[in-house]
């Protein structure tokens, strides 16, 4: 819940006056004593009135001044990515999308990744088009979260809802040696990050620093959990006052391999592909052969984004099957990251793969038939880490 400040009023009352009795009486004044006292009594009079004027006078303007301050409205964050490139820039490879579009001051930076809501109420989010990568998995309930995944954290315009973590998906962000960014978490979330010593930014501890709570949204009566924002401004302030490590570990600074050229997945035509997690989060990606993107829909309708209603569109489209077990009493689960088999889809074309992570620091790591790294298309990218359960009803449609 946000923190509320909550005023408290005391009344102070005053003492008895004291009886101070006959002897302490003061004694008669005399004439000459009084036109003194008369004269000084009129000064203090006067003196009082000016002082308990300028005192409501400096009331009446800081209320003037509390009034204007509620009545400004900050401009609207926007909702794609806030930088334009350079002319004459020399950009470096984007790590997470093979685009040569990451700013030279990033190259061998953390990443950030973000938790984003993904209940119906929370929809349509903020900044939906902009994360290099979003990856998704189960929470509970048969519900999914969204993890927004960032090279430069600088390109991040408003996001959100952002959401409370999963222990799960604190380990994927160790693996990619990535700054984790939430609002609230599970039981089990906290203790791994408390015990792994994970670097995170917690709305729970910085709501109204770095994160915050939208304002239209809430007086259309949007539950709170599903207004909560963040951007890339405020996390960089956030990052910068931790003082924390920027430089990746070296054995995080290539997440994955890209192919220098378009290439066609092996295994066939793919124009479209149908999956599920749930029955509640049934998605479809349908590919333009001229843009060669994948347009993503949820539930039979465009995923867009809130502000313009753009639909998120991707070049690759990645599909972990995992082992779901339940964790807890609340539905809460808990996903296999050992390893296992998969699907890789991208320019209108598909091919089996093979997975594999292992320890929480492990990376994730995509493989051919052949067990060769896998070479993905250069572009944005989506990761769906499906149950086993649902791999049956993932349907891939060709020409």
């Amino acid at each position: 819940m946000e923190e509320q400040n909550n005023e408290i009023q005391q009344d102070i009352e005053g003492e008895e006056p004291e009886n101070l009795g006959e002897e302490n009486l003061i004694p008669p004044l005399t004439l000459e004593s009084k036109q003194r006292h008369i004269k000084r009594r009129r000064i203090f009079i006067i003196g009082g009135t000016v002082f308990a004027a300028l005192i409501a006078l400096a009331a009446v303007f800081a209320l003037v001044i509390t009034n204007m301050k509620d009545s400004i409205v900050p401009p609207p964050l926007p909702t794609e990515p806030t930088t334009e490139p350079i002319p004459g820039m020399d950009y470096l490879i984007n790590p997470l999308t093979g685009l040569k579009d990451l700013h030279p001051d990033r190259g061998g930076k953390r990443p950030v990744s973000v938790m984003v809501n993904n209940a119906p109420a929370a929809r349509p989010q903020w900044g939906l088009c902009s994360p290099d990568i979003i990856l998704e998995t189960m929470v509970e309930g048969g519900i999914t979260r969204l993890f927004f995944m960032y090279a430069d954290p600088n390109t991040i315009p408003k996001i959100g809802p952002i959401r409370s973590a999963r222990h799960d998906f604190v380990e994927i962000a160790e693996g990619f040696d990535s700054f984790f960014i939430h609002w609230g978490g599970s039981p089990q979330a906290y203790e791994v990050l408390r015990n792994r010593g994970i670097h995170h930014l917690d709305g729970m501890s910085y709501s109204g620093k770095y994160f915050f709570r939208d304002k239209d949204r809430r007086s259309r009566g949007v539950a709170l959990e599903h207004t909560g924002y963040t951007s890339g401004t405020d996390i960089m302030a956030g990052l910068e006052a931790k003082g924390w490590r920027q430089e990746l570990h070296g054995d995080k600074l290539i997440p994955f391999q890209f192919s220098a050229l378009p290439r066609t997945p092996a295994d066939g035509a793919a124009y479209g592909v149908d999956f599920q997690f749930s029955n509640s989060y049934r998605y479809s990606f349908a590919y333009n052969p001229e843009t060669q993107l994948y347009a993503q829909s949820l539930g039979g309708k465009p995923f867009v984004q809130d502000g313009d209603g753009k639909q998120r569109e991707v070049g690759n489209i990645v599909l972990l099957y995992v082992n779901v077990k339940a964790l807890d009493g609340k539905g809460r689960v808990d996903i296999e990251l050992g390893g296992g088999k998969g699907v890789y889809i991208s320019a209108g074309a598909w091919e089996a793969i093979t997975w594999k992570k292992g320890e929480p620091h492990d990376a994730l790591k995509l493989y051919n038939a052949a067990g060769q790294e896998l070479r993905l298309n250069q572009g944005k990218g989506y990761i769906g880490i499906v149950p086993s359960g649902q791999q049956g009803k993932t349907v891939i449609r060709g020409e």
